[in-house]
């Protein structure tokens, strides 16, 4: 059984939350673009309700924001000014601009992989 007052949760929500407003969305906006309920928004937001992945992907795409970034930022709260930075260019950046970012630094990582698998 789900805890309600899980940690992850919490923190996931705090982030939705934090979201939304940076894009200055209210509820009843996200509400009818990402065709989910307020009520259901606010449990998600407050931590209440279990989200899945695909509803974070609603919910960012909802408000034109990459779902990617949006789980990358959660695992990486407290980083360096550097990073943080390098973080807020990328989020100015087209989504094409993006694609072809998320496409090297994938490229990067099976060489590294294979690299070291040799």
């Amino acid at each position: 059984m789900l805890d309600r007052k899980s940690p992850l949760l919490f923190v996931v929500g705090t982030q939705l939350r934090r979201l939304r407003k940076s894009k200055k969305f209210s509820l009843e906006r996200l509400s009818g673009i990402a065709d989910m309920s307020v009520s259901a928004l606010s449990e998600l937001e407050r931590g209440k309700r279990n989200i899945t992945l695909e509803t974070i992907e609603k919910y960012c795409e909802a408000m034109d924001y990459d779902p990617m970034l949006f789980l990358w930022q959660i695992g990486n709260t407290h980083q360096d000014p550097k990073t943080l930075a390098m973080l807020n260019s990328f989020r100015r950046l087209a989504q094409p601009d993006k694609e072809v970012i998320h496409f090297l630094i994938k490229r990067l990582v099976n060489t590294a992989s294979n690299d070291t698998n040799d």
